[in-house]
């Protein structure tokens, strides 16, 4: 490979001969290797992933090597569509989690601060409750209080009205009397 990639013709410039030959070294000999020991057990799938990725990308970095030197860009990818690595993945979705996770973590002091001024304010209704159904218990009380008055006045009300009436009835019967 060092041969196809550095040859003594000119190291700087390989031919499109040359590149096709990289091509073909990496398509059958590093990516049936690559595939033979997945297929053996011998690394895992994301190891097989991450394998024929990273010889995709070697290829793409040699091609657009090419491309700068001004050689034929009629070359296609290696392996379509494999640019980027698993662990570009989990460190780009890792980096969305954590700028997620500093969102809301601001947010939750927010709204700890807030549950404190509720709290607070819960606090200070609860104590106003509590004085308001003390002043409650004593209006009813003195309610009541007021109740056994009321009936008592009515009661030597009814009494006197009663006297009063017999008074009434009194004075007549003497003013009759007194007539006759």
């Amino acid at each position: 490979m060092r041969d196809i990639l550095m040859p003594d013709d000119d190291p700087k410039n390989p031919s499109k001969n040359e590149i096709e030959e990289l091509k073909r070294i990496l398509e059958f000999d590093i990516l049936e290797s690559i595939e033979a020991n997945y297929k053996a057990g011998n690394i895992t799938v994301d190891d097989y992933n991450q394998l024929g990725e990273l010889t995709n990308e070697l290829y793409m970095q040699v091609l657009l090597n090419y491309e700068e030197k001004g050689g034929d860009t009629a070359v296609k990818e290696l392996l379509p569509g494999a640019i980027e690595l698993p662990n570009d993945v989990y460190r780009i979705r890792t980096d969305e989690l954590e700028e997620q996770n500093g969102a809301l973590t601001e947010q939750n002091g927010a709204l700890t601060e807030q549950n404190g001024a509720l709290t607070e304010q819960n606090g200070a209704l609860t104590e106003q409750n509590g004085a308001l159904t003390e002043q409650n218990s004593a209006l009813k009380e003195q309610n009541s209080e007021l109740q056994g008055q009321k009936s008592e006045l009515e009661a030597r009300n009814t009494a006197l009205e009663d006297e009063v009436a017999d008074l009434r009835r009194r004075l007549r019967e003497a003013e009759k009397r007194k007539k006759q």
